[in-house]
């Protein structure tokens, strides 16, 4: 995750050449297609948002408990996603 993180980071901050072009459609260069970009960017994590909430199932499924505990155990996990989503932002590419 920290790979693509820095990764992302750094073809942000150069998506542009010259990199002033990110801020002022008037210089003359090129830029990337930033929809394609942040929506790829948007796909990688959502699949690791998925895979860290479907991880720890199969563990809570595995311990010697009762069902109804389980499935409490379940919910509390899977409540983890349903706070985090809203912090996720979409990018403004309307620049």
């Amino acid at each position: 995750m920290w790979s693509f993180a820095i990764a992302s980071t750094i073809v942000d901050i150069d998506t542009c050449t010259p990199i002033s072009k990110f801020w002022d459609d008037n210089i003359k260069g090129h830029c990337i297609n930033k929809n394609v970009f942040y929506i790829f960017g948007s796909t990688m994590q959502l699949v690791t948002d998925v895979a860290v909430l479907v991880i720890p199932l199969p563990f809570v499924w595995s311990v010697r408990i009762d069902t109804m505990k389980k499935i409490g155990l379940s919910v509390i996990f899977l409540l983890g996603g349903v706070y985090g989503s809203p912090q996720s932002e979409t990018p403004n590419v309307n620049h």
